[in-house]
């Protein structure tokens, strides 16, 4: 253990030579682990959202969410701190953990706190013991051990890999036992507390490291997390204060399908947009000398997340009829719209994803609030008075219209970063906006138009919705590369793995 003395020292390191293979196969780890990660998950949310109701699923949603929104208000950025400052040492890793501690223990004491004012805002007694139980969660993650995001910066994800499985098929295992035993949303809570015990287990098991209570390097943390807690704030509440306010307006059952239908859009945010953003971020972080290269690896991320992040949210909105039905079974009607119109525009936003992970490569932390800022400023009043005066339809395609002003101010926010056209992104992954223009044709003006399998048959119908839409969009995707002359790209970088050459 690396335990006496000031200086600690890298126990993880990484070769600089090959940044762009070093960014594909840690992304490449973090895409199979989340994949197979959803794969349990989604055994968990076919067993249980069948053994649970949509009020059951809103109930927990309203603590999961009160606790994600206090979490992103005060979060700190623990792991981008130990990602950017590679020569961090004894004092640095005793203070973040100090802090990180601290914020737990006041977390767990708000949540107390709002147990009852929340159970009498939404009449509902059973929130009570959630926010009480559900105290537990942040002082876990307040524990863990901050030298594990050494990996990352690093970009060595395999231990995260073998993490996240076991917390996640703890969490699993746990979940379904309960929902089996009990029938109630208690069997979310206790998966998702077991999970936690496991992650902090293991972040002490990989790295050891005896972490002691220090403050001396509060300035230099800070100096460069302050921006990026105001700016994780309200990231956390514009993702989060949907939920609330549907909750409030429209009931349990509602924010049950709303939460499901989220759910559901963000998968390809969860499985494939951020373990791209985080493989990038170190990524670029190791690229700050050479503003040029850090800019160039930035479109290639924009044009990989164009590539393959996008078209899967794009689909979902199309198959959606078919696919909530079958993830979720019967009684998550509402969640459906939820998919049909968010799932899309979030697709767009998906392909600007990198640019937040270059501009805090960059340290313009300033400029990422700033963006969030605005995007709250428009966001938040358009859902209220949507929600108000067209119900939950009009909150759903309040929310989906928000997706392109974010993609709006990603570009913009590029643009001020490099001094280039706010359009040089779009540009850069064109062949995939085409190949999605296609497919998106098909969708809309051509498939309602033939005929289609009885609902008895919906997985045969849905996969091969999806296997024709997948198909046009990647024989438009290569035809459009063949015609230009086959540059490097996205396309040789698939055909190089598919191959071997």
């Amino acid at each position: 253990m690396s335990q006496i003395g000031t200086k600690i020292g890298p126990a993880v390191t990484g070769d600089k030579a090959d940044m762009t293979g070093r960014i594909t196969r840690g992304a490449a780890w973090i895409v199979g682990g989340r994949f197979l990660m959803r794969i349990i998950g989604l055994v968990n949310t076919l067993i249980v959202a069948r053994l649970l109701t949509p009020e059951d699923f809103g109930i927990v949603a309203i603590s999961f969410i009160a606790l994600q929104i206090l979490q992103g208000m005060s979060d700190f950025g623990a792991a981008q701190v130990v990602v950017k400052f590679h020569d961090a040492d004894r004092d640095d890793y005793d203070t973040i953990w100090t802090f990180s501690l601290l914020r737990g223990l006041l977390l767990a004491g708000v949540m107390v706190g709002l147990a009852w004012p929340a159970s009498q805002f939404y009449d509902e007694p059973a929130l009570v013991p959630l926010f009480l139980v559900m105290a537990l969660a942040p002082v876990l993650e307040g524990l863990i051990n901050p030298r594990f995001f050494e990996f990352e910066r690093a970009l060595d994800f395999k231990r995260e890999f073998i993490v996240v499985g076991l917390n996640k098929f703890t969490a699993v295992a746990v979940s379904i036992s309960l929902a089996l035993i009990f029938r109630n949303y208690w069997a979310l809570v206790g998966g998702l507390l077991v999970g936690g015990m496991v992650q902090l287990i293991l972040s002490f098991w990989f790295l050891p490291f005896r972490p002691h209570f220090s403050f001396k390097s509060y300035k230099k943390i800070f100096g460069f997390a302050g921006w990026l807690t105001a700016t994780g704030a309200l990231v956390t509440m514009n993702l989060k204060l949907d939920s609330l306010i549907i909750a409030r307006f429209f009931g349990m059952a509602p924010t049950g399908g709303y939460f499901l239908g989220m759910q559901l859009v963000q998968l390809p945010t969860n499985e494939l947009a951020t373990p791209v953003s985080r493989a990038l971020f170190p990524g670029m972080s190791e690229q700050q000398d050479d503003k040029a290269a850090m800019r160039r690896t930035c479109l290639g991320g924009v044009a990989g997340m164009a590539a393959i992040a996008a078209p899967v949210a794009v689909g979902m909105g199309f198959v959606a009829p078919d696919l909530v039905p079958l993830f979720f079974g019967p009684g998550y009607e509402l969640a459906i719209p939820v998919v049909q119109w968010v799932a899309p525009t979030l697709g767009l936003y998906f392909l600007s994803e990198p640019i937040r992970p270059f501009a805090l490569a960059r340290g313009k932390t300033k400029l990422l609030f700033i963006r969030e800022l605005i995007y709250m400023v428009l966001r938040l009043p358009s859902f209220i008075i949507a929600a108000l005066l067209f119900g939950f339809i009009g909150a759903i395609i309040a929310r989906a219209l928000a997706g392109i002003a974010q993609l709006g101010l990603n570009l913009l926010l590029y643009s001020r970063i490099t001094g280039r056209s706010a359009l040089e992104p779009l540009a850069h992954c064109w062949r995939s906006l085409l190949a999605l223009a296609v497919m998106s044709v098909w969708f809309l003006l051509i498939h309602p138009n033939i005929p289609h399998l009885p609902d008895s048959l919906r997985l045969v119908r849905l996969l091969l919705d999806a296997a024709i839409g997948a198909g046009l969009y990647t024989v438009t995707h290569f035809l459009a590369w063949h015609f230009v002359g086959r540059p490097d790209g996205v396309e040789r970088m698939i055909l190089k793995r598919i191959t071997g050459r």
